[in-house]
């Protein structure tokens, strides 16, 4: 996981965003992985959906 320094184009894409301090990533609190994809950067966004056969 890269922050936003080094992927600017990723800035917006978690809701809440991912937090790194001393190199680690903090884990979030929420259920599962503990984020969200933000809705309003994938309507922004070009992305294809594919699926496995």
């Amino acid at each position: 996981i890269e922050g936003t320094d080094y992927y600017p184009w990723q800035e917006g894409i978690y809701d809440p965003a991912l937090v790194v301090k001393d190199g680690k990533v903090q884990i979030p609190d929420g259920p599962g992985w503990g984020v969200e994809i933000n809705p309003d950067f994938l309507e922004k966004s070009q992305y294809q959906i594919s699926t496995l056969k």
